[in-house]
């Protein structure tokens, strides 16, 4: 079966309009959004999934497969890799570092996104890496970077897309985080990223400064499946944790499989009263969207 893909112009077009429409009204006498926004402070920004398309550009490392950018599904194609692998497949679920397969992040779909995605994003320029021994980062753009405020702080932002095996599959096409997501070999960051970060932290710990913040776009407390029943063991006291609460109800609104989710505390679940915290695809946030709700009092 053949399926259109997405053209060089149609990413390039496309995404460069959502970023425009972003700072400039949509309609007349509208909101400029991020306009005075980036104007009126500094900021840093990293991108994710959908700043990728939130297709087979979203894995970076992966392999990038055959070619892709075409309005019939059919040669000839804008880019002559980009189609990606099949996530199902257990032999695509670790890219080899070796040269010998090519990836995503060096398909020319991918770099026009993030082309956009510079093109619009108050970033300074870092150039490209030049690292021969490490063929998944060589030939990058480097995005990730370390920032001093002051004495006592740095900010590290990393870049959690353009290195990143594959995201795995089941047979049914959902996210495979069984077995075989316990994979030492898998990387989120490529090894150059992942020694830089090492060593940026282990030269902070050794003297100012004090306070480390590290900005990655992946939540890291996943704590179950969406819709799913959370039970909570050894729950702590007020006697222990202070008047952090007790989780009095738990609201589902997304359609449950009747898993159980069980956990050994309720610490950085409930942090104080009238509180709210959400499991949002998975993961646990204080955001807004639609998912399993624990409410404490």
């Amino acid at each position: 079966m053949t399926v259109p893909t997405a053209t060089d112009s149609q990413l390039f077009n496309d995404f460069s309009r959502k970023y425009r429409e972003q700072f400039f009204p949509v309609n007349t006498g509208g909101q400029n959004c991020l306009q005075p926004f980036f104007a009126g402070q500094g900021n840093y920004t990293a991108y994710d999934n959908h700043e990728l398309g939130n297709k087979q550009y979203i894995n970076g490392g992966a392999p990038a497969g055959s070619g892709v950018g075409s309005l019939t599904g059919m040669p000839p194609f804008d880019f002559m890799t980009g189609a990606g692998v099949d996530a199902r497949v257990n032999s695509n679920d670790v890219t080899p570092n070796d040269g010998s397969v090519p990836f995503m992040n060096k398909s020319g779909g991918f770099q026009r996104l993030q082309q956009v995605f510079e093109n619009y994003q108050p970033l300074t320029e870092r150039g490209v890496l030049t690292v021969p021994a490490d063929p998944r980062t060589n030939g990058t753009r480097q995005l990730y970077f370390a920032q001093r405020w002051g004495k006592n702080a740095i900010f590290i932002n990393t870049d959690c897309r353009t290195y990143r095996d594959i995201r795995m599959k089941t047979a049914a096409n959902a996210d495979d985080t069984g077995p075989r997501a316990d994979n030492p070999n898998r990387t989120m960051l490529g090894a150059t990223q992942l020694a830089w970060l090492e060593q940026t932290l282990l030269d902070a710990q050794h003297g100012p400064p004090t306070w480390k913040f590290i900005n990655i776009s992946d939540p890291i407390d996943e704590i179950g499946p969406i819709g799913g029943n959370l039970t909570l063991v050894n729950p702590p006291t007020t006697a222990e944790y202070g008047l952090l609460g007790n989780v009095t109800s738990i609201t589902t609104t997304a359609a449950s499989g009747g898993n159980t989710v069980t956990v050994a505390t309720t610490v950085g679940l409930v942090v104080g009263h009238e509180r709210r915290w959400q499991i949002v695809d998975g993961w646990l946030s204080g955001g807004t969207q639609r998912a399993a709700e624990i409410h404490s009092r």
